[in-house]
Parts: structure tokens; sequence; C-alpha cells
């Protein structure tokens, strides 16, 4: 049985994908039933929004990806011997995500910048083990080795030995995999969130 990791979001380099294929390249060698899984399209974020304007290094040089079809880019750094082993699904509606998330071992999420980070709640909420970058909200969703696994945006090394930590040790994915359900039932769950959102205009009401 093939085990498979999936990143799920737009194909733009703000998203690290080519993270995800420099740890992949590594990895893939070690571990030869793996499979990775690229859920969305390409739709690339024009560097004048988010690359020139970031203060971040990190962003900033993401602009080596323009101009061009970053999807191209990154397929190109995978090594030729595992094209068979990388999907590109494009667009997925939300109920196909389902089985998506379900059919996998391993959630990635490598971006360098987010707000807050969905596609990482929605793998948490499927039960599916998260191992995500220190970027945006994802840390307020994410508890660092209880509900899932934080790395350094940009590092392919800490995100490929992140993956061999949760191949190589079942128990921990089982856990990492509950405690990541339950923390997005409890923390953003419908009615606690439209409950916080109630309490924010209360409060601007009395200022």
């Amino acid at each position: 049985m093939s085990r498979k990791k999936s990143s799920c979001g737009r194909i733009t380099p703000e998203k690290g994908l080519h993270i995800v294929i420099d740890a992949f390249n590594t990895l893939a060698r070690k571990y030869p039933d793996l499979e990775l899984c690229l859920i969305g399209q390409e739709r690339i974020t024009p560097a004048e929004f988010l690359v020139e304007l970031s203060d971040d290094a990190r962003v900033r040089s993401l602009k080596a990806f323009y101009p061009g079809s970053y999807q191209k880019k990154i397929m190109e750094s995978l090594a030729p011997a595992l094209s068979s082993r990388v999907f590109l699904s494009g667009h997925v509606s939300h109920s196909e995500m389902v089985s998506k998330y379900y059919d996998a071992t391993i959630f990635l999420n490598a971006s360098y910048y987010e707000t807050f980070g969905i596609p990482v709640a929605e793998a948490m909420a499927c039960g599916l083990p998260v191992i995500a970058a220190r970027a945006g909200g994802v840390p307020e969703i994410v508890e660092d080795g209880l509900s899932g696994l934080l790395v350094e945006p940009g590092d392919a090394d800490a995100l490929a030995a992140a993956v061999t930590k949760l191949l190589e040790n079942k128990p921990l994915r089982d856990s990492l995999a509950r405690a990541g359900r339950e923390r997005v039932r409890e923390r953003f769950n419908f009615d606690s969130i439209a409950g916080e959102l109630a309490k924010l205009y209360r409060g601007m009401d009395r200022s």
C-alpha cells in the first residue's frame, strides 16, 4: 500500500511547493512507496501584490520564480525518475476534497505566507496528521508536537525530517491526527467562531 503526502492550495510561489518537491526528492529515495499529490490549480499571485511588498526576506526571495509558470518550474526540479510518483490533481471540488484528505497519510503545508490556513484546518478536521510551516495564522491552528508538527518556511531539510518522523512513527501519526481533529472540533467550529465574532462586534459598539 502506498503512502501519500498531500498538499492542497493554489499553485503559486508563496505556497512553497518548490520546498515540498525538494523534500520529496530526498524522501523518495528512502521510501519507494511514497507518493505526492499536489491539489489545486496554478493561480499565481502577482509579484507586486505580495512578494515585492513584503518585509520578509524569505518571501522576497520568491521573486526568483517570476515571471512564467511556477508549476512548470517546480516540476522541472523534480528528479526525472520520480515523475510517475507525483500527481497534479488540479481543481478539486469541496466534496471531492474530503476523499482526498482521507486517502492521504500526511498533509503538508509549506507556505511562506498565509492568512489563516483553511486547508490545514480542513485536513485536521478529517483526522489527517499535518506538517505545516510557521506562517501567518497557522501556529494558531497547529500546536507544535501536540496537534501537528511545525517547521520553518523555506526549510526543505526540516520538512523532510518531519515527514520521516511521522512515517517512522505510526503511534505519533495517530496521536497528532486525533488531537488535531479534536482541536478543530473545539476551537474552529461554526458556533465558536460566530461567538467570537459577535463579541468583537459588541466590543466595537461600546467603543
